[in-house]
């Protein structure tokens, strides 16, 4: 994801602040940055080829901004597919009536995100710290295919015990014990400060997957540190482990933005749409009414 470009840049600025970008420091890097093109100039290369456009590693990251910060739709990705998503990548095209490019979207959906700030300024506040409260409590931003996957291949296997959400708190519980030895943790701190970035973009829980691997991690110290006390016996240090850890499970049930899990209407749609595209219209029309079913208000598929 983009997120790693943020990442180099905050360890060049830290290096730079520190005084350590020494010659050594300087050809890690230097190395660092071309094992990131090694990896990231192929879809770069792929990009400019399709689009014609310099589009770096993603399209539409000014409407993905756009829809981000409105505090209307509470930071997330509230607009599925079909008509109320075309109703809004279609808006620098009608505001200048004619087609326009990748780049020219990206810098109108930008002027609208400033505007937004501008004039409503504690709204947008206000949801951008619901956000990071929600990221960082485990809250998931679920779209409907994420609630169809879910339904249909989750919740009858033993991944269904395990939540989010518990493993959050018990990440939260596990920063707060690694700032005994901060020194040693500070490249994660710098990969997650790095991927706080998406607080100012709409959210998907699939887009914190690749943060997850470090939200573990510091999950697994703070488990390892209470079965470790309690195996010695400390009493004392056992129960206020305990007690922080259902503190912030308490404290996580604050909903900020009052996120709801989705229905899978969209998803049914979405997947209507696809059997259209293969010639498929009987089994087409089941998805639609499916749709219709669970949400007999969606304009998508009412109208198809």
């Amino acid at each position: 994801r983009p997120d790693i470009l943020t990442f180099a840049a905050i360890i060049f600025l830290l290096l730079f602040i520190k005084n350590k970008l020494s010659k050594e420091t300087f050809v890690y890097y230097i190395t660092f940055l071309l094992g990131l093109a090694l990896v990231l100039g192929p879809i770069v290369l792929r990009n400019r080829t399709i689009s014609d456009e310099p589009i770096l590693l993603r399209s539409q990251v000014g409407v993905n901004m756009y829809i981000g910060n409105r505090p209307d739709f509470k930071g997330q990705a509230a607009v599925e597919i079909g008509k109320d998503w075309e109703e809004i990548i279609s808006m620098p095209h009608h505001r200048y009536q004619r087609e326009v490019s990748e780049s020219e979207s990206d810098r109108f959906f930008v002027k609208e995100t400033l505007k937004i700030i501008k004039t409503q300024p504690r709204a947008w506040v206000k949801l951008i710290g619901g956000k990071a409260f929600s990221i960082l409590t485990g809250r998931d931003f679920l779209r409907t295919e994420d609630v169809y996957f879910f339904n249909h291949y989750v919740i009858r296997t033993p991944y269904f015990l395990i939540s989010t959400r518990l493993i959050f708190v018990l990440f939260i519980i596990g920063l707060g014990l690694s700032f005994r030895r901060a020194e040693k943790f500070s490249l994660l701190y710098l990969f997650l400060l790095a991927e706080m970035l998406i607080i100012f973009f709409q959210i998907k829980t699939r887009y914190l997957l690749p943060v997850f691997p470090i939200v573990i991690i510091f999950a697994a110290m703070a488990l390892w540190e209470m079965i470790s006390v309690f195996k010695a016996r400390e009493q004392k240090r056992f129960l206020q482990l305990l007690g922080c850890t259902i503190l912030v499970s308490l404290i996580s049930l604050y909903n900020p933005l009052n996120l709801q899990q989705p229905n899978t209407a969209e998803t049914h749609y979405a997947i209507a749409k696809a059997y259209l595209a293969r010639s498929q219209p009987v089994l087409a029309k089941e998805h639609f009414n499916l749709a219709i079913t669970i949400n007999p208000q969606s304009l998508s598929a009412l109208n198809d």
